[in-house]
């Protein structure tokens, strides 16, 4: 005799065929891709540990400063001149030595000098980072064409460490015999040792496999789900999933962002080396590399944005700066940080660091970094806080004009680079009759507090679901969205105008009610769970 089992509610059985929109699958993963493997990226600029030499052994015993100057010196001016320079050629890298070398002519004498540090230092590569000892020779040098021909070394630490050597000197051009037109040479050797160099790349690959693993943990494997839910939907035939971006979830970890910030500064004396490269026009490839090696910069915001996100949580200022998107923030910190950088080192800016540099250094022949480091962080970093800050003084009563028109579920309102992602798929698509989800960001717009991430937007996460009938023809358009990334759970269980409850739906949902229970007619938020175990609402 068989058992007589109820059947499943007519919201289990499934009934829908569910398929991947495949443009939207590639280029998510695309971008998860360049997300992930951005530890790794350094090393389209950077040297992998087995490529270059060990600094020499001379260099990190007590020998006094002026036996290393002469060593360096006998590595970089008696080596790298015409020999290695062909033509007119300005730049030179010598990866073993894990050297870079620059020179330009300088005509002799420069007057009036009235600031060795701007008059004299901008006509040189690396000007920037020289020792008191280097700025004074170099100034007695080009202040008169009787001087003795230049020959200055320095090393520049940061916290104490020497993590690079610099080196200035002067030759007479091929067959010249005049002392008035020069080359002046700079050069600027890394001092790294391989173990702190494995050990970096140890760091790199941990967090690009750590990385990895959150991208599918805290996104992709939420897709399993949605698919048993798609497939359950009442009156569809076939539900077409569109993939979203995840690149905007880790910006939501401080501790990412933190640590991709410094594992660009454990490559302090690699960012030296590409400022220097960025303060110089002549090479036209060494600006290229150094101005995609200072794009790494953006992390400096994301992780200032990532840290001012959790004080205006702590500070209940929410509503006081408008989430940014994080593609313009990457696109306005890569194309500022060239700019900005050549700024700084070509104009009166260049006092300011000159005096950071060596106001505690250890000695008038070694710069300490660590406060320009601090300064060049903030200067950057600051960047989207300013633009968030004039936003919201300059267009908060717009803004809240417009509030009402806002149309949520739309794919349309969206960050830039999910809109430019969802062109291509949505191009053919059509007019859809319906549309829905979107709640959160209604809720958001009355109750800022309730926001994971002030600073960061998140729309960017959304996948968007198309529901067809068996003629193929769009029925609805679903936005959904992650409620883990979007709703602060912990303020939401503390908040009072907050109720959880379930209901028998497919997808939960977010919104806005007038509570029964207060004659002042309270607004509560309602969150409603599905009947699956799943973050996605709409």
């Amino acid at each position: 005799m068989h058992a007589i089992h109820p059947a499943p509610p007519e919201a289990l059985v499934p009934t829908a065929v569910v398929v991947w929109d495949r443009t939207s699958v590639f280029l998510s993963v695309a971008l998860a891709a360049n997300l992930v493997s951005t530890p790794l990226k350094a090393y389209l600029c950077e040297s992998f540990p087995w490529q270059a030499n060990a600094p020499p052994p001379i260099l990190s015993t007590n020998a006094s400063w002026a036996v290393k100057e002469a060593f360096l010196l006998s590595l970089t001016a008696d080596r790298y001149n015409d020999s290695v320079f062909t033509g007119d050629a300005n730049y030179y890298e010598d990866v073993l030595a894990s050297t870079v070398v620059y020179r330009r002519l300088l005509t002799r004498p420069i007057s009036p000098i009235t600031n060795c540090a701007f008059d004299v230092a901008t006509h040189v590569n690396g000007g920037l980072f020289l020792s008191l000892r280097t700025q004074s020779a170099l100034c007695g040098f080009a202040a008169s064409i009787d001087s003795p021909m230049l020959r200055s070394c320095f090393e520049t630490r940061t916290m104490g460490t020497v993590d690079r050597y610099g080196c200035l000197w002067s030759a007479r051009r091929h067959g010249s015999d005049s002392n008035a037109t020069l080359w002046l040479y700079s050069a600027f050797q890394l001092n790294a040792s391989h173990d702190f160099l494995i050990g970096k790349l140890v760091f790199r690959i941990v967090l690009t496999l750590y990385m990895a693993r959150r991208v599918w943990v805290e996104y992709y494997a939420h897709y399993a789900v949605l698919r048993t839910q798609c497939a359950r939907l009442p009156h569809a035939a076939t539900c077409k999933i569109y993939i979203g971006d995840p690149t905007s979830i880790f910006l939501l970890h401080p501790v990412v962002c933190l640590c991709l910030a410094i594992d660009m500064w454990l490559s302090v004396n690699v960012v030296a080396n590409q400022v220097v490269a960025v303060l110089q026009l002549e090479s036209l490839s060494a600006f290229l590399f150094g101005y995609f090696y200072l794009s790494r910069c953006v992390w400096l915001c994301y992780a200032c944005m990532a840290c001012t996100s959790v004080v205006l949580k702590r500070c209940h200022w929410e509503h006081v700066f408008p989430p940014m998107d994080p593609t313009l923030v990457a696109v306005v910190a890569t194309a500022l940080v060239g700019p900005l950088t050549y700024l700084q080192g070509n104009s009166m800016c260049i006092q300011a660091y000159a005096w950071v540099l060596n106001v505690s250094a250890s000695s008038p022949n070694a710069t300490e970094g660590a406060y320009a480091v601090l300064l060049y962080t903030c200067s950057i970093g600051a960047l989207p806080l300013v633009h968030g800050a004039l936003q919201y003084a300059l267009c908060r009563r717009r803004y809240g004009a417009q509030r009402g028109l806002i149309n949520y579920a739309s794919h349309q309102y969206n960050d830039v680079k999910s809109l430019v992602v969802l062109a291509l798929p949505f191009r053919s698509l059509g007019r859809v009759p319906h549309t829905c989800g979107g709640s959160l960001y209604h809720v958001f717009d009355q109750f800022p507090g309730l926001k994971r991430s002030p600073c960061i937007s998140q729309r960017g996460t959304d996948c968007f679901v198309l529901v067809l009938n068996c003629a193929k023809h769009p029925l609805e358009l679903r936005r959904l969205s992650l409620l883990y990334h979007g709703l602060d759970r912990t303020r939401a269980a503390q908040a009072p105008n907050v109720v959880a409850t379930k209901g028998p739906v497919i997808f939960g949902h977010v919104e806005l009610q007038t509570s029964c229970a207060s004659s002042r007619g309270t607004r509560i938020v309602l969150l409603e769970s599905s009947l699956f175990p799943s973050p996605w609402i709409e």
